[in-house]
């Protein structure tokens, strides 16, 4: 495992000299998209037909590749469809429905569950760490992503063989400073929208004359009973981030009282990845050549 994870290291280290070497050189400085959420190339993606994402990847990618191009499309996409563009750019194009907006909420609900704007200026922040693929630039309802190659998610059943390396990465990305373009919302805020949303589905039930009015997943969730007492527990047990921890007098005249410094620990909010599941996660296959200048970065 230790061999493992020497070249996870390295490979993370060649992919930010990669990154830097894709933004200073592979890439004029005139390139607006590269890295840059706040600039959306006015392009949409509606059919998934060749011409569509053609016309994306010309218009954002035109100095990593050039036409002709060999576009095949990918399975296993939870909520996005997933094409690639010549075995190096991964096209992402974003689920058309409401729990997502691209820095317009316009919805009659007001619910938004993956706010775009702010997805696209972290996965930039992460691109830049060397933790996430490289951001080609974004489209109307979608980004363009560097394809990783030579990759597969792990199966749900290796997640317990690799459970050492992955507490590993999150724990670097519990460490990392965001910058200030990065504002991340209150996760108790974010519960309390959920849970708003979901007492208005029920009050929408409520209202309705049908037979199908009961929800029985809503009455199973208890959203008005056990939930909220759920959130009320949180409140007052979370220390909130960019804080000094709130110690106990206990714990403060006693440092080496471990268990209080664990449990203060414990308690702390820090930026995460909240779907940590083994779809998310990619792992490299191992190299056949010992040198090959298509892979070595990855």
């Amino acid at each position: 495992m230790s061999t493992y994870h020497n070249r996870q290291q390295q490979q993370q280290q060649q992919r930010r000299y990669y990154y830097l070497a894709i933004c200073t050189v592979l890439m004029p400085s005139s390139n607006q998209y590269l890295n840059n959420p706040a600039k959306v190339a006015p392009l949409c993606i509606k059919s998934g037909s060749e011409e569509e994402i053609a016309a994306v990847v010309q218009e954002i990618c035109i100095d990593i590749i050039q036409p002709p191009y060999k576009i095949s499309q990918l399975s296993g996409g939870l909520s996005n469809q997933l094409y690639v563009v010549n075995d190096s750019v991964l096209v992402r194009v974003h689920a058309e429905s409401g729990d997502s907006y691209n820095g317009d909420d316009s919805s009659t609900s007001g619910f938004c569950l993956v706010d775009r704007e702010l997805e696209s200026r972290v996965l930039a922040f992460l691109a830049q760490e060397g933790i996430a693929p490289i951001m080609y630039g974004r489209f109307q309802n979608g980004r363009l992503e560097e394809f990783i190659r030579g990759a597969e998610p792990l199966k749900c059943t290796e997640m317990a063989k690799y459970g050492k390396l992955i507490a590993a990465e999150l724990g670097k990305m519990h460490g990392l400073t965001l910058p200030d373009d990065v504002v991340l919302p209150s996760m108790i805020d974010r519960v309390e929208v959920w849970l708003d949303f979901i007492l208005q589905q029920g009050d929408n039930n409520d209202d309705d004359d049908s037979s199908a009015a009961e929800d029985p997943i809503l009455n199973d969730l208890d959203v008005r009973g056990s939930l909220q007492n759920e959130l009320r527990w949180l409140k007052g047990l979370l220390r909130p981030p960019n804080e000094k921890r709130a110690c106990s007098s206990a714990l403060l005249s006693d440092q080496h009282d471990v268990s209080n410094r664990a449990i203060t620990f414990s308690r702390e909010v820090v930026f995460t990845h909240m779907d940590c599941q083994s779809l998310n996660i990619l792992k490299l296959k191992p190299l056949t050549t010992k040198y090959d200048k298509t892979d070595h970065f990855q």
